[in-house]
């Protein structure tokens, strides 16, 4: 299912819906996964960052029943779960506490009187850093709200945070679903997390290719380095505004302020990646309007320089991937992506040393690690659909 349409994948899963579940009147929704074009980090610090959507989605096709019962399918997994409308969230698997942790805060602010079938299914690669699980999310939301005829966007970024606070108990903001929701084709979202608003920009990235290059690190303790990042950041922004006798927000300090935390070296590094990230977003917005690769490129290996030596977020095999880039013909720049402590980086190279590019970054990976750099492309997608 990797190459296929978002219509030819909605079929697919149609198909497998009404021999399951034997019924042909439903309503279908599906969200993409997301890259982060520049942004890192930002999002629960109330900062900015852009995102796009991308070519591969997840799908929720979803009717009601006559009695109380939920029967969930899993596509991918081929695995089935029956419970009653009163069921408890004490699931082990990662993807029944996204399903059921939809269902369970959408049912409190929303209760329903009769049950449900719900088949899932998608084809965003796992590992890459794509956000799957907000993929989910939204697309199970969105089919939620849309058969019970409420208004989508009340409150499906609110449910969708508070599954992965309380269920998922990572403390992240909402860059993965609010691109999965928003994204236009064509476009990148500017997102500003403080007024929760956003605009739309031109891709305006011609004649060279996003390409995401998967390394073998895995994410090992990546949720409890991603709660540690997120405490250490307020916890910098408490001390300057102690210092200050202030209360300013992330986005109201200046680079200079950072001098307020010298007696913690750690705290400082970690605000001044937030800080001069959030400048980098604005950066990246002339870049894109000036269609500049090299700049594009500079702002990106920047960025990815912060996240490995001040925000520290990288990996030997992310930093060795970048480094190696670097003297190959046809790099403009790359960074590490997602919340980091392994996983994936983008790279931006010049179509026309892509092939050879590519070629040559496998073999020193592969020559230094044994094992196989693997390698993702994609076009860019629209948000959320419901029919």
């Amino acid at each position: 299912m990797d190459r296929v349409s978002r219509n030819e994948l909605i079929k697919e899963l149609q198909i497998d819906f009404m021999k399951k579940f034997q019924q042909n009147k439903f309503i279908t929704s599906s969200a993409p996964g997301r890259i982060n074009l520049i942004g890192e980090h930002t999002d629960y610090n109330k900062g900015y960052a852009m995102p796009f959507g991308i070519n591969r989605w997840i799908c929720t096709i979803i009717s009601k029943r006559k009695d109380k019962k939920i029967k969930v399918h899993s596509h991918n997994f081929n695995q089935d779960v029956d419970v009653d409308l009163n069921f408890k969230l004490n699931f082990k698997e990662d993807w029944k506490k996204y399903i059921f942790g939809c269902i369970k805060f959408f049912t409190d602010d929303y209760p329903i009187e009769t049950g449900l079938n719900i088949l899932v299914g998608g084809n965003i690669p796992m590992g890459y850093g794509l956000s799957s699980s907000a993929a989910l999310e939204i697309s199970l939301l969105g089919s939620l709200f849309r058969i019970h005829d409420l208004d989508i966007e009340k409150s499906i970024l609110k449910i969708a945070k508070k599954v992965e606070n309380e269920v998922i108990q990572v403390n992240s903001g909402l860059l993965d679903q609010y691109a999965s929701l928003y994204a236009k084709k064509n476009k990148i979202l500017l997102i500003n997390f403080d007024s929760k608003n956003h605009m739309q920009i031109d891709y305006n990235i011609n004649e060279a290719s996003i390409i995401l290059c998967k390394s073998s690190s895995r994410r090992f303790l990546a949720d409890s380095k991603y709660n540690e990042r997120v405490k250490e950041c307020s916890e910098a922004l408490q001390k300057i505004n102690s210092s200050l006798k202030n209360n300013n927000k992330i986005n109201d300090i200046d680079l200079k302020d950072l001098d307020l935390l010298n007696e913690n070296i750690t705290l400082k590094k970690r605000l001044k990646h937030v800080l001069t990230e959030n400048k980098r977003v604005k950066s990246m917005i002339n870049a894109l309007n000036s269609k500049n690769c090299d700049l594009i490129g500079k702002i990106l290996n920047q960025s990815h320089e912060s996240l490995s030596l001040d925000y520290e977020s990288s990996t030997s095999e992310i930093d060795f991937i970048i480094n190696k880039a670097k003297g190959l013909k046809g790099f403009y720049g790359g960074r590490i992506v997602g919340g980091g402590f392994g996983g994936c980086c983008l790279v931006l190279i010049n179509d026309k040393y892509k092939k050879c590019f590519l070629t040559d970054l496998k073999k020193d990976y592969y020559d230094e690690y044994g094992e196989n750099l693997r390698i993702q492309s994609f076009e860019l997608s629209s948000g959320l659909f419901v029919d």
